[in-house]
């Protein structure tokens, strides 16, 4: 029997639910001891603990936010495990089963996760640090949740590494000293984000990584200053991805792209050679949208980074003579 199967079934459902309410009453730690199935290297073993929640309708809208849009699914749950303001400490999660965990202002520290299957995670204000995620499955979460009574979600020194992280999102939340080891992450806009001193490896696929302030609906877009900072991608494939108002010169990339001085300022020019090129109004427009994006505030000595190589055809013909006439 494989080790996930064996953690799994020796929680009763009686077991199980004692483990939820010394979850919720975390300050009677006697409660949480007692449940445990003793101790993992120091950690509380709550190894395979699983708690079951049911379905009760999806629905699916189209949905804007800033200049980007797509459709998405929305679930109703009956009674999701929802914590609030908890803190969890010392607790070995590995190869457990909790789907649709809500968390908070809750903080969670010393935390493994590892194997653990935790689909549609969701978190508001609350902190983990020194926790570990690899291999977990969690497709569908909110990794960067939502701030909450003034409280960011944030992560200090945590993992992710290889697992599953399909449609998973890392908007909204800070991240310093954290680590995404042989992730594969694909189509999104991170916005609001907040990465220093991160190491990624692995695919990234269709990624925006997007330092502007988007509420604004004015160009030049404002930009947020701690985006990013002291990060390294040097180990990752970037496919179709882009840095939109980040100063890159602390950011490490792989080879391949253009690291570009005074990025802001080029758009600007290449956006006005673009109105006066006589070109025809497909090629004005493309031109538009990918420039618009990269004409921010960042200041003149900023540095940001382009890949041409995404663009062939005509496409990479108008880019090319925009950046001639720019730099």
């Amino acid at each position: 029997m494989a080790l996930k199967d064996e953690l799994q079934q020796r929680w009763t459902a009686e077991r199980a639910a004692a483990a939820k309410d010394a979850l919720e009453n975390w300050k009677k730690s006697s409660r949480l001891e007692k449940v445990a199935f003793g101790t993992v290297d120091g950690r509380l073993d709550l190894r395979g603990l699983t708690f079951r929640t049911s379905i009760s309708g999806v629905r699916s809208e189209h949905v804007a936010a800033g200049d980007t849009s797509r459709d998405i699914n929305f679930v109703t749950l009956s009674n999701p495990p929802e914590f609030h303001s908890s803190v969890w400490d010392s607790i070995d999660f590995s190869y457990a089963e909790i789907d649709h965990l809500r968390l908070f202002l809750c903080e969670v520290k010393n935390c493994l996760f590892t194997g653990a299957v935790v689909r549609d995670w969701r978190s508001w204000g609350t902190r983990y640090s020194d926790c570990d995620f690899s291999q977990a499955n969690l497709q569908n979460s909110n990794i960067g949740g939502a701030q909450y009574k003034g409280k960011r979600v944030e992560y200090v020194n945590c993992r992710w590494q290889k697992g599953n992280l399909k449609q998973v999102h890392l908007s909204g939340g800070t991240y310093r000293g954290c680590h995404f080891e042989g992730v594969r992450l694909v189509d999104e806009q991170v916005r609001d984000g907040r990465f220093s001193n991160c190491t990624f490896s692995g695919r990234l696929e269709s990624i925006r990584f997007d330092g502007r302030d988007t509420e604004s609906k004015s160009a030049p877009w404002p930009v947020r200053a701690d985006a990013m900072a002291n990060c390294d991608f040097s180990d990752c494939t970037l496919v179709d991805c882009t840095f939109m108002g980040i100063d890159m010169r602390t950011v490490t990339l792989p080879a391949g792209g253009v690291l570009m001085p005074d990025l802001a300022g080029v758009a600007e020019r290449a956006l006005t050679w673009a109105a006066t090129a006589g070109l025809n109004a497909g090629e004005m427009q493309f031109l538009k949208m990918y420039w618009q994006g990269h004409y921010t505030k960042l200041p003149s000595d900023a540095v940001g980074w382009l890949d041409p190589n995404t663009m062939d055809g005509r496409a990479r013909e108008l880019l090319d003579a925009s950046l001639a006439a720019a730099t």
